[in-house]
């Protein structure tokens, strides 16, 4: 087989099973092979990558680690004695950064709700409850990950980000990440974003054993461990999420490792094929498409020639491709409406009419953000104001994030569907806007993110 036409196979199971693919990076036997980007995604996205981040402030643990900063043998209450409660339990006392690292730190569930909620996101952390002695209970928790993220800090004076920056990122030419933080501490959960040729570097890193072209970044040492099982996670689900779990890094079923991110980001290792795949898109179940990707590796392990963009381009053209607009007259063009109290703070919408397609303007009062829509074409935006960009909302404080997107749509006599595809995310947005007698209606579907689910109604002025 072709490697273009693995590739071609991999887009189209993914697409049976309802998983969008925007982009994939694929390194195979020290090469990278593929690095494509379904149009109109491109390679130069960097997205939130949600849960892939947790491998990201792993590999910084690591190195931190090795620099002797920190020792996974620490307890968490001598990293942080003055957030301690006045009382520590005998299960919190025994609680090190590997149990943090390891998800098994005693807690019955993740704690990062709380901690969001608290203007001290460590000091929440300490003081909630730790049901079992650690190292016997495996919960997923995207606090505890805030938690070593919240230890670097403390030892370094810098956000894992800023630490990353200068100890890794410079070194792999990974250039302009973004990480949310929270309290002056990167998020270490989630939050951050990178393109899929940036997560690919981190799998290779961890393929070769710490070493990136020839220089040693991260010991072997830790590697070995970040990858292993040290945690049972046997009852957590489906087959790759009970195959065990690591430091920030699950075990796959079949073979090899991965960190993965909420709707479908992916970073998987498969070291008995020296093969890399990172895989940034949507999804609303992840086994799937974890599945697919393994028929994708099978295929592409010896498939031979080289990748055909041009080919590749013209095959997929279609996939997400813009809505035709047909020259029509809008009872809502030229019009301005008053918008009722709502989760995003839109205080105002105004429409108007162009040539081929139609111009809104979402206003804040202190921001106005335009949707454009154009017949057969993409048309690049910004919308700011608060929930505009899809997020975990229980996982973060950051829900002013501006919602960078492409936009296409379709114009009717009485209503606007505007498609937002987002470039900063892996999400699709619509919104729908619709005249009923005088009022405007607004319904505004996440796709797969169902907090994005919700209406509101305006008032023509």
């Amino acid at each position: 087989m072709k490697v273009t036409q693995a590739l071609i196979d991999l887009i189209e199971n993914e697409r049976k099973v309802d998983v969008e693919v925007h982009s994939i990076t694929v390194y195979r036997r020290g090469e990278k092979i593929i690095s494509f980007a379904v149009a109109p995604y491109d390679l130069s996205h960097k997205k939130h990558i949600y849960s892939v981040s947790k491998s990201f402030t792993s590999t910084a643990i690591g190195i931190a680690c090795d620099m002797g900063y920190l020792s996974l043998d620490e307890k968490i209450v001598d990293i942080f004695p003055e957030k301690c409660p006045e009382n520590i339990s005998e299960n919190l006392a025994e609680m090190t950064l590997l149990n943090v690292l390891s998800m098994n730190t005693g807690h019955e569930n993740c704690v990062m709700q709380k901690m969001v909620n608290s203007p001290d996101p460590v000091k929440a952390f300490l003081d909630e409850e730790v049901q079992y002695k650690p190292g016997t209970h495996f919960a997923y928790n995207t606090g505890a990950t805030f938690i070593a993220s919240a230890c670097l800090t403390k030892r370094t004076s810098c956000t894992v980000l800023d630490f990353l920056s200068k100890h890794l990122f410079s070194h792999m030419g990974i250039e302009c990440p973004k990480w949310y933080s929270y309290a002056g501490i990167s998020e270490g959960g989630v939050g951050i974003h990178m393109s899929t040729e940036d997560m690919a570097k981190l799998g290779f890193l961890y393929l070769n054993g710490g070493l990136w072209q020839g220089k040693r970044l991260l010991s072997k040492g830790y590697v070995k461990k970040a990858v292993s099982v040290l945690s049972d996670s046997a009852l957590n689900g489906s087959a790759d999420w009970c195959a065990g779990y690591g430091l920030q890094f699950w075990r796959n079923a079949r073979e090899g490792y991965r960190g993965d991110g909420a709707y479908g980001q992916l970073l998987m290792v498969f070291p008995k094929r020296d093969i890399v795949v990172a895989l940034i898109g949507e999804c609303g179940g992840m086994q799937v498409e974890v599945d697919a990707v393994y028929d994708f590796v099978d295929a592409v392990e010896n498939a031979t020639g080289a990748i055909d963009y041009d080919a590749l381009s013209q095959y997929f053209k279609d996939f997400y491709k813009p809505f035709e607009i047909n020259p029509a007259e809008c009872e809502l063009f030229g019009k301005i409406f008053d918008l009722a109290e709502n989760k995003c703070g839109f205080t105002q919408v105004r429409f108007e009419n162009k040539e081929n397609g139609a111009d809104i303007y979402l206003s804040t009062g202190s921001d106005i953000s335009k949707i454009s829509l154009c017949s057969d074409k993409w048309e690049n935006g910004t919308l700011k104001g608060r929930y505009v960009k899809p997020v975990l909302e229980h996982l973060t404080v950051n829900y002013d994030e501006p919602f960078e997107f492409v936009s296409s749509g379709v114009i009717e006599n009485d209503k606007i569907t505007a498609v937002l595809r987002g470039t900063n995310c892996p999400h699709k947005v619509t919104y729908e806007f619709a005249l009923c007698g005088e009022e405007l209606k607004i319904e505004r579907n996440g796709n797969k993110n169902d907090q994005h689910l919700y209406s509101f109604s305006g008032c023509e002025i």
